[in-house]
Order: C-alpha cells, then sequence, then structure tokens
C-alpha cells in the first residue's frame, strides 16, 4: 500500500497532470478512494486514519497534489476536505518528533 501511494504521489508531481484528461481517465476514483470510509464507521477514514503513520502521510501528499491539480474546485466535500486538512496539520505536528536523516 505504501509503495503504491508513494508511485500515485510522485506521479501526480512529476508530470502535467489535467484533472479531466483522457490520459488520466482515473483521478476522480483516486480523489474518492483516498477519502474512502471504513463499511463499519462511517467516520473512520481508511487511508487518512490508517494505523501506519507513513500511509497517512502520502495520502495526504496524495490529497495535496489533487488540490493541486483540481484547483479551483477540489473533488470533494467540505467534510472530506475538513478531514484531509486536520490530518495534513496532524502530519506537520509530526515534524516537531522527526529526526533529520
Amino acid at each position: 500500500l505504501l509503495k503504491r501511494l508513494k508511485n500515485i504521489t510522485e506521479q501526480l508531481s512529476d508530470e502535467d497532470v489535467e484533472p479531466h484528461s483522457p490520459h488520466y481517465p482515473g483521478l476522480s476514483s483516486l480523489a474518492t478512494s483516498l477519502v474512502s470510509v471504513n463499511d463499519d464507521d462511517d467516520t473512520s477514514y481508511i487511508y487518512l486514519n490508517h494505523k501506519d503513520k507513513d500511509v497517512r502521510l502520502h495520502s495526504v501528499l496524495a490529497c495535496m497534489e489533487l488540490f493541486y491539480i483540481y484547483a479551483p474546485e477540489p473533488p470533494w466535500n467540505e467534510d472530506e476536505i475538513i478531514e484531509i486538512f486536520q490530518q495534513m496539520i496532524r502530519q506537520l505536528g509530526n515534524l516537531a518528533t522527526c529526526i533529520p536523516n
């Protein structure tokens, strides 16, 4: 999962991606998947609240790339956008405890 998310993030950031281009037909599905919720709990986002911190980080990174691609019309509703930004703030907070390589 982490390897796929890293690949997605790299692909989204490296290329000139257009949101409604026939070359990238899965962008809206990707946006939907990144904010999908658990079937058991409608408030728990599968990737944004994943138990692995790197999965959470790369999910947020992919969302940020999609914000850039879809600007000024994000592909999510207000609640999903709030969850993305809350997770982004948590990820930025984690920088305080990171040890540089």
